[in-house]
């Protein structure tokens, strides 16, 4: 005869079991579970709390049997008291019974019960999940121990979850009257908190800010120069602990600008020349835009300030004018005691007259004239220097100091052709310029958009029939393609050398593509010169593409799209706009 378990029994040990699950989950999770599994079987909480509490009380009077579930317990939600005492044996067993009664008569545990102590004192109230969490605990003390314990804590924290720590990540300690001040409030995992408030206190003032989606809380500072305590604080929430974060934050006259923002700057200012052959008009320092005779008036103070020790802040002067630029082409190295020099004139001249010298004369080791460097050339030394300095830590002990370089110009060299109508202010990179490759095989070969087709040729050999010189060869293939081919617009190229002159007409790339097509098949080295930036006569600013002849070691500008135009003259846009310049074989495009 088999003899099957009544389902709604359950052992002691099943209960224990299910205390210590109970006990471990809350510990972990900072809230109870909504079931429960007992052995096999998956209860109520109250089912649970039900049990645990009739297992306490069994065990108070040394019985270990199998209890009975009630059938018809159901749920109850938790009162919201906070509760934190130690309670000892018999007022726990007492809790357990009244726990018991209320289940077996109401089919519902209490949302909470008043807790006393030993003599009979209410001390406070512990919700259902509060006193049912002690429950298991005392059962799963049991189960190690296998004895009740003589007290046990009940506290409400168990169900507040542990708060995160934070901190606040400091701003800038050096900022102009004027901007803001910025600090960063993040988790202990390095997040941003973002929409919680943080407090700024500083001058005996408090200021409310809310962080932004990346935890970025920012106050503007108006207060006069000087150096303040600025204490930025976190007050916390239900989730995270606070924080607070004291800072000395130094103030500065909004001309003021450290030597760092100066050196940045100044490399900014380096790349844009080495890029453009022109200095910028205008200057970003520190977020501020300034001119550029400003800026030049900066990095000469802080030049003559680094060789004196001196890395303080720098004052800009409340007005200071823009200078034109003029001077002598130089290239010459200019060594460290003579640059440390010039900036010192360079300063005098600025503070005295109220705008930098249009010039500035530069001298060798020995003392002896290098020629008067234009503003252009010695505001971008100075940010050479300066550049150096940033990398280094050091000033150079030399500068050199080259007109050509900042300016693409390329001194007329002496074998320039008496029969070529050059303009003598034109001789820069991309225009009429001494050349300096040795292999020149590339610009002689007939390839992609400049191909040597056989009407090509036969127009080559046409034009070129009786000239003896080189200079003569080429003015006349020039003149050819800008009296006889049209202009027309569009972008890139679309017909080619071939097609271009089998239309009578096309834009600067095509009729460039002829020019360098018909000089390559008389062998003459032809290229493109291609160029953004050029302002039109007609005020169009935009991309352009021109060809240049080489003849007896020059490089002759050859724009055939206007007939104001002569080879190694151009007139119909400004040959001091452009910028982005490159030289091709084979245009790209």
């Amino acid at each position: 005869l088999t003899v099957l378990k009544n389902p709604n029994f359950f052992t002691l040990k099943e209960i224990e079991d299910a205390s210590t699950n109970v006990k471990n989950y809350v510990e972990k999770n900072k809230k109870m579970p909504n079931t429960v599994k007992v052995g096999s079987k998956t209860l109520k909480i109250s089912e649970f709390s039900y049990l645990s509490s009739k297992a306490i009380s069994n065990l108070n009077s040394n019985n270990k049997g199998d209890i009975l579930l009630v059938s018809g317990i159901t749920n109850r939600n938790s009162s919201a008291h906070s509760f934190k005492a130690t309670v000892y044996k018999a007022p726990y067993v007492d809790l357990a019974k009244k726990t018991i009664s209320r289940i077996e008569s109401k089919k519902a545990p209490s949302t909470y019960w008043s807790v006393k102590d030993t003599s009979g004192k209410v001390i406070g109230k512990a919700n259902f999940n509060l006193y049912t969490y002690s429950f298991a605990k005392i059962l799963d003390f049991h189960k190690s121990k296998n004895y009740l314990p003589n007290y046990c804590t009940f506290d409400s924290s168990a169900f507040t979850p542990a708060k995160k720590a934070t901190s606040i990540k400091a701003g800038s300690s050096s900022i102009k009257k004027g901007d803001t001040y910025s600090v960063t409030l993040v988790d202990n995992n390095g997040k941003g908190l973002a929409s919680q408030k943080v407090t700024f206190t500083i001058s005996g003032k408090s200021y409310n800010k809310t962080t932004d989606s990346k935890g970025v809380a920012s106050l503007k500072i108006n207060l006069n120069g000087g150096t303040y305590s600025v204490v930025s604080s976190y007050a916390g929430s239900s989730t995270y602990k606070s924080s607070k974060l004291s800072q000395s934050v130094t103030v500065k006259d909004s001309n003021t600008f450290t030597l760092g923002e100066i050196e940045a700057a100044a490399t900014n200012v380096k790349k844009y020349v080495d890029n453009n052959d022109v200095l910028p008009s205008t200057v970003t320092v520190a977020s501020k835009k300034l001119s550029i005779s400003q800026f030049s008036y900066l990095m000469s103070k802080a030049v003559y300030n680094i060789n004196a020790g001196n890395k303080n802040a720098i004052a800009l002067p409340s007005s200071l004018s823009s200078c034109k630029s003029e001077g002598d082409t130089i290239d010459a190295t200019v060594y460290k005691a003579q640059y440390v020099d010039l900036s010192k004139r360079v300063l005098s001249f600025a503070e005295s007259n109220k705008v930098p010298p249009v010039y500035a004369k530069v001298y060798s080791s020995s003392g002896s004239s290098l020629g008067n460097a234009e503003f252009d050339l010695y505001t971008y030394s100075f940010a050479k220097i300066l550049d150096f300095h940033k990398s280094k830590n050091a000033l150079p002990n030399y500068c050199t100091f080259e007109s050509s370089v900042f300016k693409g110009i390329v001194v007329p060299p002496v074998n320039v052709s008496s029969k070529i109508p050059y303009n003598s202010s034109q001789f820069k990179a991309g225009l009429n310029e001494k050349n300096t490759e040795t292999n020149l095989t590339k610009y002689l070969v007939g390839t992609g958009q400049s191909a040597i087709t056989s009407s090509i040729k036969n127009l080559a050999d046409q034009l070129t029939k009786g000239l003896k010189t080189t200079d003569e060869k080429a003015q006349a293939i020039y003149n050819y393609v800008r009296d006889e081919i049209d202009y027309s617009y569009y972008a890139n190229s679309k017909h080619g050398a071939s097609g271009t002159l089998s239309a009578g007409s096309g834009n600067c790339v095509d009729q460039a593509s002829l020019v360098v097509a018909l000089c390559r098949a008389s062998g003459i080295p032809a290229r493109y010169s291609h160029a953004k930036g050029c302002t039109f006569s007609s005020g169009l600013v935009t991309g352009h593409v021109w060809a240049q002849i080489l003849v007896n070691g020059v490089w002759y500008s050859a724009d055939a799209t206007s007939v104001r135009n002569k080879l190694g003259n151009i007139q119909n846009w400004n040959t001091n706009s452009y910028s982005n310049l490159n030289h091709y074989a084979a245009v790209p495009f």
